[in-house]
């Protein structure tokens, strides 16, 4: 068996094209779509982290949720808002949810209009409801799932911390009766 010697067997203006080649590609991937990647990721994990705190305390019964190995569309089945927000946060959540999962299988996702209705719904419908401009056009797709993200997980964040007093505030009555009796 000869050793080969890659120089030798590699023309350079070859393995400057392919460098070249690849390079483009690489960057292309890193800064076209590593922003998008990078911000459809971050927002998955925090309303992931938010959902399961709130999980928590509408289903005390489950000591350790984390333990039953859930995936996020089971733990979406377990949710309980209150009113008619289930109309509104579940399509949200099931399209920031569809497009975490294409990026394990590719990191190069585009995302259409028609696919992101349902977050530029919920946010122009939000916005509108605090009198602030509902136009969303001059938004990009990562921008819409972003401020959809921190409005949802702030609407977690603020279910579980009522329901929480909630349920401190019934324990000192109930405390508080049998102390009486």
């Amino acid at each position: 068996m000869t050793d080969i010697d890659p120089q030798q067997d590699i023309p350079p203006k070859l393995v400057k094209q392919l460098f070249t080649e690849f390079n483009e590609e690489f960057l292309h991937l890193w800064h076209n779509r590593g922003n998008s990647i990078g911000r459809i990721v971050k927002s998955h994990l925090l309303l992931e982290h938010y959902l399961n705190e709130y999980l928590r305390v509408i289903h005390p019964s489950i000591r350790n949720i984390d333990a039953l190995k859930l995936s996020f569309k089971q733990k979406l089945s377990m949710l309980d808002l209150p009113g008619d927000m289930m109309t509104y946060i579940l399509p949200v959540l099931d399209v920031i949810n569809r497009l975490r999962n294409r990026l394990v299988h590719s990191l190069d996702i585009e995302m259409n209009d028609d696919e992101i209705d349902p977050i530029r719904k919920l946010l122009a419908f939000t916005r509108k409801q605090s009198n602030n401009d509902p136009d969303l056009a001059d938004r990009s797709p990562a921008d819409l799932i972003e401020e959809s993200t921190k409005l949802l997980c702030s609407l977690f964040d603020t279910l579980t911390r009522t329901k929480r007093f909630e349920l401190l505030d019934s324990d000192e009555i109930t405390g508080q009766s049998t102390q009486q009796d």
